[in-house]
């Protein structure tokens, strides 16, 4: 009975254990609406803001699958708190983007165990004071946002105890803004003003995913022109016209690259955003 037994199971085949396809894996979350980007040849930057809105939590489940991710944008997705358990196996991630979805509580949760985490974004989520305490596990987490949430400022003091590094970014005090409205003002201070980068023929500087701030565009060039964001992989995004001498105040991140090209598409140079607020002078373009 043992041989006949050994004879049936070596001429069973059995099927070895299948390793997800990366190349498939990033397929199907293209067809998901996400855009995958190389950062460096290994790791990767997964974005589902701009064309991936559309994504839930069965979705989210290839994204887990895919590993070496180092940052993750799911803002304003259909994500639930039942999709983030999908997450508990990317412990590369530093960087992730949760603002406006309907993650609560118990998503944060799944998140506990992310320790390389240096940014998380849940502005405008469900969450409330039980989220934070998941967090305090994470002592490289170096930037949240939680403003529009259901967190107090005694949850806030309480983590900021137990992560003295950690900035915690609330949003707008509007009591705060009433009482200062009332003192007497410094004059504001001028906005930095970045540098034009004429066209020299090199390829144009990718777009990182950095901190969110705004661009104030002066159109002194004495003509219409066009305003493109050049994407997370050198792709060009049409955003606005813009006229002569008009100003366009655009929302950004910080490392974002904004090509400005005249009405025929000829490409007459760019700004690349830094870590503040700033103005971008559009020069006089000669003929």
């Amino acid at each position: 009975m043992v041989r006949v037994l050994l004879l049936f199971f070596l001429a069973v085949k059995i099927p070895a254990f299948a390793v997800p396809d990366a190349d498939a894996l990033k397929q199907a979350i293209k067809k998901n609406g996400g855009q995958v980007f190389s950062t460096n040849g290994i790791d990767h930057q997964v974005e589902f803001h701009l064309t991936g809105r559309q994504l839930d939590d069965e979705g989210l489940a290839v994204v887990g699958e895919l590993k070496n991710i180092v940052i993750l944008n799911l803002r304003d997705t259909g994500i639930t708190d039942v999709g983030l358990v999908h997450l508990k196996g990317l412990n590369k991630l530093r960087r992730l983007h949760l603002e406006r979805t309907a993650v609560g509580d118990d998503g944060v949760a799944h998140l506990r165990h992310l320790h390389d985490l240096e940014y998380l974004n849940l502005y405008s989520s469900k969450i409330t004071d039980k989220a934070l305490d998941h967090l305090v596990h994470l002592k490289r987490l170096r930037q949240l946002f939680v403003w529009q949430t259901g967190v107090t400022e005694e949850g806030v003091a309480k983590l900021q105890r137990e992560l003295p590094s950690l900035k915690i970014i609330r949003g707008v005090d509007l009591d705060k803004v009433a009482a200062e409205v009332a003192e007497p003002k410094e004059e504001p201070k001028p906005l930095d003003v970045l540098t034009w980068m004429a066209i020299d023929g090199n390829p144009l500087p990718k777009s990182n995913s950095g901190d969110f701030l705004l661009l104030h565009l002066d159109n002194q060039s004495g003509k219409k022109v066009k305003l493109y964001w050049v994407n997370y992989g050198g792709g060009l995004q049409f955003y606005a016209d813009i006229a002569a001498g008009d100003t366009r105040e655009q929302t950004t991140y910080s490392g974002a690259t904004w090509l400005i090209a005249d009405a025929d598409d000829n490409h007459l140079g760019y700004f690349r955003t830094k870590q503040k607020n700033a103005k971008a002078v559009i020069p006089k373009v000669t003929d």
